[in-house]
């Protein structure tokens, strides 16, 4: 009896994970970091052109991780985006009568992953940066990316959000919150119906917006 809802359990828990899209990832090579003109632009979400008033910091370095062959980068601006991923954990519990035959049981939990890209951008000229923000397979986009620089080794940063589903300016003009650098940005989509709005930043989530939505799917 106790075999047939023990299997009757894990059939469950099949069932939920398959329709969750799987177990959600918590390993950290998901983070990556990548150059801007490496990545494929016809399957991104969208190309950012950054015109900065004043140059930011331009000191390029990289080093390997010889463990998993990861690169990093430095030294120059990029822009970290975040993706999400719904799935399930199991946790063990007990049945039976306590302290005489306590019986293992899985208890499905439904948890959200995350995971950052680091995208370096293509230098075009001093002032001119160009941005690639990257699909990721398997994976939400939460529809938000930072843009982080350096002028004269002080950091600023500031927060996007896009979306693909409706349309309004993607050409903008726009002031950095901290050191208040003015910006001339300008996005393209591979839809015809795109937006890109500026928002407060998510502090200590770099990437996300101070008000975050649930993550949409599709990319």
């Amino acid at each position: 009896m106790n075999n047939s809802l023990t299997g009757r359990g894990v059939l469950l828990l099949i069932g939920i994970a398959v329709s969750l899209g799987g177990c959600v990832t918590q390993d950290g090579s998901t983070d990556r970091e990548f150059l801007s003109e490496n990545l494929d632009v016809d399957k991104a979400l969208l190309t950012l052109d950054v015109a900065f008033a004043l140059a930011p910091d331009y000191k390029p370095s990289q080093s390997q991780f010889h463990r998993d062959d990861r690169i990093t980068y430095s030294g120059f601006p990029y822009i970290e985006v975040p993706y999400f991923q719904k799935g399930l954990d199991v946790d063990t519990g007990l049945t039976g009568l306590p302290y005489v035959l306590p019986i293992p049981y899985p208890v499905p939990k439904i948890e959200t992953g995350r995971s950052t890209y680091k995208v370096f951008g293509q230098r075009l000229d001093e002032l001119h940066y160009r941005f690639v923000v990257p699909s990721k397979s398997m994976w939400n986009s939460g529809h938000t990316f930072s843009l982080l620089f350096q002028r004269r080794e002080r950091w600023d940063s500031i927060t996007f959000r896009f979306n693909t589903q409706a349309s309004c300016a993607s050409t903008l003009k726009v002031i950095t919150p901290d050191y208040g650098y003015p910006l001339s940005v300008s996005a393209k989509f591979k839809n015809q119906a795109s937006c890109l709005t500026v928002c407060d930043g998510r502090p200590g989530y770099s990437g996300e917006c101070a008000f975050q939505p649930p993550p949409t799917s599709g990319g």
